[in-house]
């Protein structure tokens, strides 16, 4: 990945921060990582249904992608032709198992000295399989005709006012209730007429979101939290609309009697959902509420599918030993010389060390690494590459380890018993996974969050709250 694409990925971060996230591609291939945990547990409700999406860029030429996967997570693509010629580069990403998915996209595109931002919204079905993208004029993505596809442009374009005007460098436009209501009136009545209940279900979500920034009582707003009539929808308004419901209510939250016998299984997924993002993401989510909100988050079958990931967060790893035991992991280093963790801490003082847990044959770990080498870090945190692979791999990962640069890069001893045992208490059982830790080998977060979500490198510049 260039370089310069770190101010692009900062770009499309804070598009994401205002509200605008982008539904998506994966990396070249399935995203999903061999033997990664993680990524499957987190997809669980991904079927095998792929749609394919291909992108002819002209020579020396790129785009980037922001996507969310079916927990709402964000995943970061890139389109990148280094030929001399025209390429088609093809993308696959595995359906979401909801039935009416909207596709997003931001893109950063990239041609000589030009870049241009894209912004485009489209509702797609499970009948479409393949979306054709061509960039034209050098710097506009445009899909070929399909007319399996609504193109919902019309009306993001006069919700989303505000960040329009942003991209574009314009005086901001604010929302007002009556601008909002007026907008909603007149695009039900249109796609009323026209019969595409899908974009009067967009256009829901979209007034509702709107409500929130302008009026967060609104009645129209718990209406649609309990009614939940998003439950068909893959879309990045929705889990914000929670997360923000949850954080103005969270003292009145009726968590008591917030379950299946009063509410719709998807209402309380969509709360499980928020809750864990909140638990995850937010650092300004109260402590107590922190303690209500994952009791009652432990009682959900969203809990129950995806246990290991969710442990991870809201039962951290806390003991008076954790710091002997993982300084006590050997390692060895590219000259199949033996160490151990902590006479590479002794030896490469700071204050904090970011531990990447990694392998060679794992997609994700590798689209992480090229993300981190193209941010710049603080200055008192150090990032340890150690490495998962098989003794049959040496060679293979000492290859890799040159040809990426890494300073500290290690391979974890697989032949110590020991490890093992260190390596299970650590919860290692998916990568990429990222652990936080001092220079007294304090574990201080041991599943931080992975490059490409937000709040990545803006928690390393903030790391003293944790």
């Amino acid at each position: 990945m260039k370089k310069n694409n770190v101010k692009s990925f900062i770009i499309l971060s804070l598009i994401i921060i205002i509200g605008t996230i982008f539904l998506c591609i994966n990396y070249k291939g399935d995203f999903l990582c061999e033997n990664s945990k993680d990524s499957i547990t987190l997809t669980n409700n991904l079927n095998s249904d792929s749609l394919i999406i291909a992108i002819r860029l002209p020579p020396r030429s790129s785009c980037e992608f922001n996507f969310l996967n079916d927990n709402y997570d964000v995943i970061f693509s890139v389109f990148d032709n280094n030929t001399d010629r025209d390429t088609v580069i093809v993308n696959k990403h595995i359906m979401s198992e909801r039935s009416i998915p909207v596709l997003y996209y931001g893109a950063i595109v990239e041609n000589k000295s030009q870049r241009k931002y894209n912004y485009h919204e489209y509702i797609i079905t499970k009948k479409t399989t393949k979306l054709n993208f061509v960039l034209k004029n050098d710097n506009e993505i445009i899909l070929e005709e399909n007319s399996e596809v609504l193109m919902t442009d019309e009306l993001i374009a006069n919700y989303e006012k505000n960040i329009i005007h942003f991209l574009t460098k314009r005086k901001p436009f604010y929302l007002t209730i009556s601008y909002i209501d007026s907008l909603y009136k007149h695009f039900n009545n249109k796609y009323a007429l026209a019969d595409v209940p899908n974009l009067n279900q967009l256009n829901k979500i979209y007034y509702i979101r709107s409500l929130q920034k302008v009026d967060s009582n609104n009645k129209e707003i718990e209406k649609f939290i309990m009614e939940s009539s998003c439950k068909n929808y893959l879309h990045p308004h929705i889990i914000s609309i929670f997360q923000t419901y949850i954080k103005s209510k969270i003292d009145n939250l009726p968590f008591t009697i917030l379950n299946e016998e009063n509410y719709s299984e998807n209402t309380i997924e969509l709360f499980a959902i928020a809750i864990f993002k909140l638990l995850k993401e937010d650092k300004d989510f109260n402590f107590e509420n922190n303690l209500t909100a994952s009791r009652w988050l432990k009682t959900t079958k969203y809990y129950k599918k995806n246990k290991f990931v969710i442990d991870k967060v809201i039962s951290p790893i806390r003991s008076k030993n954790s710091a002997t035991k993982i300084s006590e992991l050997t390692l060895i280093d590219e000259d199949s010389l033996q160490t151990m963790l902590l006479n590479v801490v002794k030896e490469n003082p700071s204050e904090y060390y970011l531990i990447d847990f990694w392998a060679t044959w794992c997609k994700p770990c590798i689209e992480g690494m090229e993300i981190i080498q193209n941010m710049n870090l603080p200055s008192n945190v150090k990032l340890v590459y150690l490495s998962i692979d098989k003794p049959k791999k040496l060679d293979e990962w000492r290859k890799s380890v040159i040809e990426k640069n890494h300073d500290l890069s290690f391979i974890v001893d697989s032949k110590k018993p020991e490890n093992n045992i260190i390596c299970e208490f650590l919860q290692i059982k998916s990568i990429p996974r990222y652990i936080l830790i001092d220079n007294k080998m304090n574990i201080i977060n041991e599943s931080y969050l992975a490059p490409h979500e937000p709040g990545f490198l803006a928690g390393l510049q903030n790391i003293k709250q944790y």
